[in-house]
């Protein structure tokens, strides 16, 4: 594509960029959005739906890794520049995934002393980098660590 049809097509390089979040965005949400909507209507364990959500991170980055890496990339820019992308998706993931929390402590499943936007925060990094534990590409693998970071949240490091 020479310069000038990039231009054209997207404004500026930012555009191009806000174009493939979209794809990422919407691709990443098409391995959500069943999970939270089956879990909205159940939410009696918290963990088992945590478990859910990671193995669909891991079938996402698995799928495509170029966009998986890219949404990283997207992830661990300034907190100014990532604003400025989010505030182009209007689906608030996070707001969605704070009242599963609000819920879980509610139920007696997160202990009370830890306030649920900062658990919802806690996940939220882990989910972000999942892609910092996993240094293979065998999917049964995969799954063992990503039950292994759900275990670790659910009951801690202590004995």
């Amino acid at each position: 594509m020479s310069k000038g049809s990039l231009y054209h097509h997207f404004g500026d390089k930012f555009g191009l960029y806000l174009a493939m979040m979209d794809i990422i965005v919407n691709k990443k949400l098409s391995y959500f959005y069943p999970i939270l909507r089956q879990n909205a209507e159940d939410t009696s364990d918290f963990f088992a739906m945590l478990k859910e959500i990671m193995k669909g991170t891991l079938e996402f980055m698995l799928e495509d890794e170029r966009l998986h890496h890219l949404f990283n990339r997207v992830m661990e820019e300034r907190e100014d520049f990532r604003s400025r992308v989010y505030s182009f998706f209007p689906m608030d993931y996070a707001g969605n995934f704070s009242e599963f929390v609000r819920q879980a402590v509610q139920s007696g499943q997160i202990d009370t002393r830890y306030p649920p936007d900062f658990v919802a925060k806690v996940v939220e990094i882990m989910f972000a980098n999942i892609h910092k534990l996993v240094s293979v590409g065998d999917p049964n693998e995969l799954l063992n660590i990503a039950t292994q970071v759900v275990d670790m949240i659910q009951y801690g490091i202590s004995r």
